[in-house]
């Protein structure tokens, strides 16, 4: 289950820090950022759910972290996320959607240009995730969004 959500340079969050309860509802004005906060875990749940079936690969020269840390690269074009205005007041990428877990994973997903995406996982031990196996030994639990309208 999710513990904590914390975006950065994401659309309408500067910093944003969100803690989660077993159940979370989203409420708010318009132009709050729940649409966001949404598309936010959805780019989260894509990594969930991939992580044990995609190959794992060094990190990207789009983005200037760590070059040693492995991730995954899935593919968000079915869900529909527009890459307009991804970074906080049209700013610089990337962007990072960082989740912690509370068995203790910590998922780190990245968003540069074009909706590109790149995520980092890390196990209780702070170990990064370089292979499906290890991934697949998380037990990660998928994350479900119902939306009502």
């Amino acid at each position: 289950m999710i513990r904590k959500v914390s975006i950065k340079n994401y659309r309408c969050f500067e910093k944003c820090e969100i803690n989660f309860k077993e159940l979370a509802i989203a409420v708010g004005r318009n132009n709050a950022g729940k649409s966001t906060l949404i598309e936010a875990l959805r780019i989260v749940s894509i990594g969930v759910n991939r992580a044990s079936s995609i190959n794992y690969t060094l990190t990207p020269n789009w983005l200037n972290i760590d070059n040693d840390l492995l991730g995954i690269s899935p593919s968000i074009e079915n869900l529909d996320i527009s890459t307009n205005n991804i970074f906080y007041q049209y700013g610089d990428p990337p962007s990072l959607i960082k989740t912690y877990f509370d068995n203790g994973v910590i998922i780190d997903s990245y968003v540069g240009e074009d909706a590109k995406i790149f995520v980092v996982i890390f196990d209780a031990n702070g170990k990064n995730i370089v292979s499906k196996r290890t991934a697949k030994d998380l037990n990660l639990s998928p994350i479900n969004i119902l939306l009502l309208c």
